[in-house]
């Protein structure tokens, strides 16, 4: 009975020590004010961090810590979507991680772009 008693300890022990591991970069996440959890169509669990710069003026990705977004009034995304070509400054994100169909600016010039 005692070497049962003690085998169900060390059990929940171990059982225990891998949940802390398991929780470690979620409750890290956390901490940094970022969104745990799958993002887009992606399986794995990450971290989304919200960036220092989000609202920043840029004409492309690489003056972001996220991504250089623009929102086109109607007609401009109408443009777009006819494949013309429309030059326009953005703003940075304000999440590093970004998903989902969205006009982006590479270079001062608008792509419209789906990213899962």
């Amino acid at each position: 009975m005692k070497a049962r008693y003690i085998s169900v300890c060390l059990l929940l022990v171990i059982v225990g020590a891998a949940t802390s591991v398991a929780l470690a970069p979620r409750l890290l996440c956390e901490a940094k004010g970022g969104q745990w959890g799958r993002i887009g169509l992606s399986p794995v669990l990450r971290c989304n961090l919200p960036t220092s710069d989000a609202g920043k003026e840029c004409s492309d990705s690489d003056e972001c810590e996220g991504v250089c977004m623009v929102e086109l009034s109607p007609d401009d995304g109408a443009r777009a979507k006819r494949g013309e070509i429309i030059y326009a400054n953005g703003k940075c994100s304000a999440w590093g991680i970004t998903v989902g169909c969205h006009a982006f600016v590479q270079d001062g010039i608008v792509v419209l772009m789906c990213i899962d």
